[in-house]
């Protein structure tokens, strides 16, 4: 009974509200003995869910014309029949040369205990027939309902859904900011787990040509709001094509904890993939303050971001300020410092520095002004020889900043710098 509730709580946006009402209505008169109740309002939500899952489909069965199935959907809409036509929906079996499908993905032995065994009971609590009707009757029947009733999909429902993903995102039939996952929670029903990976790529597909979502904002919706069985699916489908996986965590730093868990993989993917990133530090700081780079790899993982950074003159933009901070703690900018920006680096080949300036002064925007930082400025510019447009873009874009200005000056006075000539503004 509570694994029941307990389903019927989790599942309630996959369920009309009908269903979720006559199930309610259900539970209430099993809590008060009233069993035969129970088992009809059961029954009652089990036939609804089926029917609106029926209407909602789209797309016809194979071997179903438009108007067959029109006609099918028309006769659920019969109040006084509606329930029986649901169970011959139920019943109908795909033909024996493939012709054609049934309604529903139901195997033989589900159809036949739909209609040897629920609707035998049903009658019998209706009409108040057979044996007495027992608690361990309704028991039975909601644990086939939390196994099995959200598995149960039209035949090519996702065709069906997938017609629907294409009318989505169509500028000309849906607007910009409609939400997706109400299309995202039908997954459940309509599309069979075997099918989960046509599903996957054929939604990447439709998403190549949309304006109102990508890809990767599909793939975060679906995993706030999909069943775990196919999250699962989707989390392999990213991780065997590389370039999905890094466009996806280059958006969602995030997303790095959800395709990676296991050490010797998440080591890999700094090691190999992470320079490949637009966005490589964002990344960099979940990985350092969730406590997957050690601390005799931090080193390791700089180098490989720094030197190819350098080499690229990649510079660092749009940095969350706890980003920032993260880096900062775990060393990084120290790294940097202490090997890229010193003066023994500098007069190695000063000239090739005049075209690495993105990486060096987006570096320095990052770092707080204290006395580590004016020594390595001052060691720099004080004497020839160092490069001359990362001198002159220093100037320009740090000591013509009256805020720095005053920082650099406070700090070189307290420790008894000297301000070199070279990097004085004039005037």
């Amino acid at each position: 009974m509570d694994a029941f509730i307990q389903w019927l709580n989790s599942s309630r946006n996959q369920l009309c509200e009908d269903a979720q009402a006559l199930f309610d209505d259900s539970i209430r008169c099993y809590k008060n003995d009233i069993f035969r109740a129970a088992y009809l309002l059961a029954y009652q939500g089990v036939m609804r869910h089926l029917k609106e899952v029926i209407i909602q489909t789209k797309m016809p069965p194979k071997g179903f014309t438009p108007e067959e199935w029109g006609d099918w959907k028309r006769k659920l809409k019969n109040q006084d029949r509606w329930d029986t036509d649901v169970m011959e929906a139920v019943k109908l079996r795909p033909k024996h040369d493939g012709s054609k499908d049934g309604i529903l993905t139901v195997n033989d032995e589900v159809r036949d205990i739909f209609n040897c065994q629920w609707r035998v009971w049903r009658n019998e609590c209706a009409h108040y027939k057979g044996n007495t009707f027992m608690q361990a009757h309704v028991l039975v029947f909601y644990a086939f309902i939390k196994d099995h009733l959200l598995s149960i999909s039209v035949e090519g429902g996702m065709r069906s859904l997938l017609k629907e993903f294409d009318e989505y995102f169509d500028p000309a039939m849906t607007p910009k900011n409609d939400p997706v996952r109400p299309l995202l929670k039908k997954i459940k029903t309509m599309v069979k787990p075997n099918e989960y990976r046509e599903f996957i790529i054929e939604i990447r597909r439709l998403t190549g040509g949309a304006y109102n979502k990508s890809f990767t904002d599909i793939i975060e919706e679906i995993y706030q709001c999909c069943e775990e069985d196919f999250k699962k699916d989707l989390t392999d489908y990213i991780k065997e094509n590389p370039d999905l996986m890094n466009w996806y965590i280059d958006q969602h730093p995030d997303a790095v904890f959800k395709l990676l868990r296991e050490k010797t993989e998440i080591r890999r993917f700094w090691y190999e993939q992470l320079k490949f990133l637009n966005f490589p530090l964002p990344v960099l700081a979940h990985l350092l303050e969730g406590g997957y780079i050690n601390m005799d790899e931090k080193i390791e993982a700089y180098k490989k971001i720094q030197e190819l950074m350098y080499k690229q003159n990649r510079g660092i933009y749009d940095l969350e300020a706890d980003y920032r901070n993260v880096l900062l703690r775990h060393g990084y900018f120290d790294y940097f410092l202490n090997n890229f920006f010193t003066k023994d680096h500098m007069r190695i080949n000063y000239n090739e520095k005049c075209y690495k300036t993105d990486f060096y002064i987006s570096h320095l925007r990052m770092m707080p002004v204290n006395r580590e930082l004016a020594q390595h400025i001052i060691d720099i510019f004080q004497a020839l020889p160092y490069p001359y447009t990362l001198r002159d873009r220093f100037v320009n874009e740090f000591m013509n900043d009256e805020g720095f200005r005053k920082e650099f000056t406070r700090v070189c006075e307290e420790n008894g710098m000297e301000i070199p000539d070279s990097i004085i503004p004039e005037g």
